[in-house]
């Protein structure tokens, strides 16, 4: 859990957060064990988020309007 101290992975629904290192083992074979099809809907998701939010042709057009 301190890994996500802003709770984007769980806001966004990016992946998997253990509240401890016990919990950490289950969810690493939850992970291995899903379905291709669960697979690749994370897999959007995951690039989806990066590119809405960290294009850097976005992030120049609002750091260049923020200089305005």
């Amino acid at each position: 859990k301190n890994v996500n101290p802003d709770e984007i992975v769980s806001k966004f629904n990016l992946g998997k957060v253990a509240e401890n290192y016990d919990e950490l083992s289950k969810l690493i074979k939850e992970i291995n064990n899903c379905k291709e099809d669960d697979f690749n809907e994370s897999a959007y998701r995951y690039y989806k988020y990066v590119r809405e939010n960290h294009d850097p042709r976005k992030l120049a057009k609002k750091f260049i309007s923020y200089l305005n």
